[in-house]
């Protein structure tokens, strides 16, 4: 299985502060399970079954990824289709696409996009979660 997708409230903070995973020149970006429940069990579970966690950022190659990932997937009025791992991120490993409430997907979508602003294109990632609150 790739790295452990959960993490621990204290980790992810730590890690968010430093910018990296303190191993590496890799960018973290967090799925806040608090926020965007929905996609941060996508991501969970996804992971657990062992998608990558980890990636190089790719816009360009983006639209192609996500028409590919999409292509034959159900559609439900008010349900997105999220993907894990996201399609601006490339990686080796297979994808996953669940129907989500539609706030949940744009809302983890944006946030992704917000921690990504600032990151050129083949910086490596790695994806951590913040479980949603029990």
């Amino acid at each position: 299985m790739p790295r452990m997708a959960y993490m621990a409230k204290t980790e992810v903070e730590k890690d968010l502060k430093s910018g990296s995973n303190n191993s590496t020149n890799e960018k973290v970006i967090v799925i806040n399970g608090e926020k965007h429940p929905q996609s941060a069990q996508h991501g969970k579970d996804t992971a657990e079954k062992g998608s990558e966690v980890e990636g190089v950022v790719d816009r360009k190659g983006a639209p192609d990824r996500r028409r590919e990932n999409m292509k034959g997937k159900e559609k439900e009025k008010g349900k997105y289709k999220d993907e894990f791992t996201p399609a601006v991120i490339r990686t080796n490993g297979p994808v996953s696409v669940r129907l989500i409430d539609q706030g949940d997907n744009r809302g983890a979508g944006a946030s992704i996009g917000r921690q990504l602003r600032n990151v050129p294109d083949n910086t490596r990632v790695v994806i951590k979660i913040l479980p949603p609150l029990q």
